[in-house]
């Protein structure tokens, strides 16, 4: 019999598919790298499923209901809490993605966005590395937009401070976008 993290797994594995990330990799490797980053963090079960399954609904097709019934609804509520609606605009996925971060509480959901975010930010800071500037091409909204979004994560989940995952967004967005942002208060933050 297998442990729900393999088979959360597996149900990311077949439902990714063939899928690739912007840099051409399989998909499946950030499913993982979040999955891990959570486990190391010290996540629960539920909450490292929920870390397989991230992007199931959003990029996958796979639907809320779909998941509560395979797992469960804490699962399925992880999952849906980090998924956006690809109908909506670049613009307002991301400020509703940032509002919902911003609401006291749900310690699981602000970890599964950070360990989100992380997997994402250390996959643009490997291809600044290898591609330079041109990297920016892969990416809808340019540096401006991602400096935006990523300062703005970074206050949102200042509730983490302190686990490791969130010091290390707080420190990759510094050196991949060097700019300080102000947090609500107008106060300047080094981030």
């Amino acid at each position: 019999m297998h442990s729900l993290t393999t088979k959360a797994f597996l149900f990311a594995l077949y439902a990714h598919g063939e899928q690739k990330r912007k840099d051409g990799l399989p998909y499946i490797m950030h499913p993982v790298e979040v999955a891990m980053e959570l486990a190391r963090n010290g996540a629960d079960e539920d909450l490292i499923c929920a870390g397989f399954l991230h992007d199931t609904i959003e990029d996958a097709f796979i639907t809320r209901e779909q998941l509560a019934t395979a797992f469960s609804d804490k699962i399925a509520d992880l999952v849906s809490s980090d998924s956006e609606n690809k109908e909506d605009s670049w613009e307002k996925r991301k400020s509703d993605a940032l509002e919902a971060l911003r609401v006291p509480g749900d310690r699981d959901h602000k970890m599964l966005m950070c360990a989100d975010k992380l997997s994402n930010l250390r996959s643009l800071r490997e291809g600044l590395e290898s591609d330079g500037e041109a990297v920016w091409q892969r990416y809808k909204r340019g540096r401006e937009k991602q400096a935006w979004l990523f300062h703005e994560t970074v206050l949102a989940l200042s509730p983490l401070e302190g686990l490791a995952m969130y010091e290390e967004l707080k420190q990759l967005t510094q050196e991949v976008f060097g700019e300080e942002v102000k947090d609500n208060t107008g106060k300047e933050n080094k981030v």
